[in-house]
Parts: C-alpha cells; structure tokens; sequence
C-alpha cells in the first residue's frame, strides 16, 4: 500500500465536496477561514481512516466523514440549516478519489485510484436550538476497495 493513500483520499473527498459545494462557503479541517461577515459556513472533516490487506495487492479503505454546518447569528430561517443538511447529505454517495497531492512528487500524477462509497446509514443530527447558533452535522462511513498496481 502506498504511504500517500490518505493524502489521496483526503485530497480527492476535499476536491469533491470543493467543486460540489453550491453557494455554502466550504471549510476543510486545517484550512485557514475568515468568518467575518459569514453567517453560515460548512467544515468538511475525514477521520478514522482503517486501511485492510485483502490480498497481495487489493487493499480496502475505510474512513468516517463528517459535515458540520454552523449558522449564527441564527438567522429569521429556521429551516436554513435543515436545507443546508440536505443538500450535503444528498452528496454522500461516491466520490472518485485519484492521487492527488503535490506535483513534486512522482506517485502524484493524478490518475484514478477508485470510488469510495457511502455505507449506509447517513446519519443528520442537529443542535444549538434556542441559542446563538445552530448546527447540523452530516456523517457516514465511507469504504473503497482497489488493486495497488506498481
């Protein structure tokens, strides 16, 4: 198994939710965000990554993807947030994840590794009802299966 797979899945989930994003302002976990003057704001976090040998060279990956909308001051809409979770929960499906990473690098020539797919169940839970922000988190686990080819 290459040592840049969780870079490739973490790069390639980030580009998916990136270019899928609608009109939501988009936070990827480590990346540097201004809230000023922004009511609503998503964040974007992948962990728990489990990574099983099926045989010399078909691997299976696992990861746990998370959604978490934030909104405050909360706004007059009070289905905002619940909109907001919607429209990220019907992007859990699959998502293409190529070998993403700095160009500098060899290994990253951007070539399609697999999809990584939405196990069921897609769980959307909210909370901050009654104060100063509301949130709503989107979360499911997600496994891909693939051949290490070199």
């Amino acid at each position: 198994m290459s040592p840049n797979i969780i870079q490739w899945i973490f790069a390639s989930i980030a580009t998916y939710f990136d270019t899928n994003k609608g009109d939501y302002n988009l936070v990827v976990e480590g990346d540097q965000f201004d809230l000023e003057n922004v009511d609503l704001w998503v964040d974007l976090q992948v962990g728990e990554y489990k990574s099983t040998q099926m045989s010399k060279t078909r691997w299976r990956c696992e990861c746990d993807l998370t959604i978490t909308i934030n909104e405050a001051p909360v706004n007059e809409d009070t289905y905002r947030v619940k909109r907001a979770a919607g429209y990220f929960m019907s992007l859990f499906n699959s998502i293409p994840i190529y070998r993403y990473g700095p160009t500098a690098e060899p290994e990253n020539d951007d070539e399609y590794i697999a999809c990584l797919m939405c196990q069921n169940p897609i769980v959307v839970n909210y909370y901050g009802a009654g104060s100063n922000i509301a949130q709503a988190t989107v979360s499911s686990h997600f496994q891909m299966s693939y051949e290490e080819t070199s």
